[in-house]
């Protein structure tokens, strides 16, 4: 059989996960265990659009938070899950992440509900936690990132705006009451890595 070289896949795959404007994962995810090649080119293929809502997501994001992102949610008293390291690092293709009505708080939610972590008078505080915790680390691992969009409150977002990485062409953070402190700290770290299009609200 012809091996064909990755860029001719990458075309062909590319054209497979869309039709008529539509996103059709389920097309590509037939193809991952065709052989290794195709599985290589596939991953980032799915993962640079990633569905923010889906607990599965969540699950594997939190395996890649470092110690630092972990010690934010220490004092929630959760399980984080302790399976082994995936054998992709699925964070770095992601290029764009857009949460629309807040997706990845969705998700978090889910995860929490499927993980035994009842609701509690901290749930606000807990998902807001682990979001920003995991925007952090999405900014620190996904060398690819070009367009970030959030809405709503983020728990620690001088920890997040340190990590405001100088990929990004597209910044919105939307509904996230930052100060006059916070607002100059993110325009420091757009001010050098220009051109880029910010909306903060």
């Amino acid at each position: 059989m012809i091996t064909l070289p990755n860029e001719c896949l990458l075309e062909i795959f590319d054209n497979l996960q869309t039709y008529n404007g539509i996103l059709l994962y389920k097309n590509l995810f037939s193809c991952l265990l065709v052989n290794r090649q195709w599985c290589r080119v596939i991953i980032p293929i799915l993962w640079s659009k990633p569905a923010l809502y889906d607990k599965r997501f969540i699950r594997i994001c939190i395996l890649s938070l470092n110690l630092k992102e972990q010690a934010q949610l220490i004092p929630f008293n959760i399980n984080l899950p302790n399976n082994p390291t995936p054998l992709f690092e699925y964070t770095s293709y992601i290029s764009h992440l857009t949460s629309f009505h807040d997706n990845l708080e969705l998700g978090i939610k889910r995860w929490l509900e499927t993980d035994s972590h009842p609701p509690t008078s901290k749930s606000f505080t807990l998902k807001s936690a682990i979001k920003c915790s995991l925007i952090t680390m999405f900014l620190r691992t996904s060398g690819r990132l070009k367009y970030l969009s959030f809405s709503g409150s983020i728990y620690n977002k001088s920890m997040v705006i340190e990590h405001i990485c100088n990929t990004l062409t597209y910044l919105s953070l939307q509904y996230n009451c930052l100060n006059s402190e916070d607002g100059i700290a993110i325009a420091k770290y757009l001010w050098r890595d220009l051109p880029i299009n910010t909306y903060l609200y």
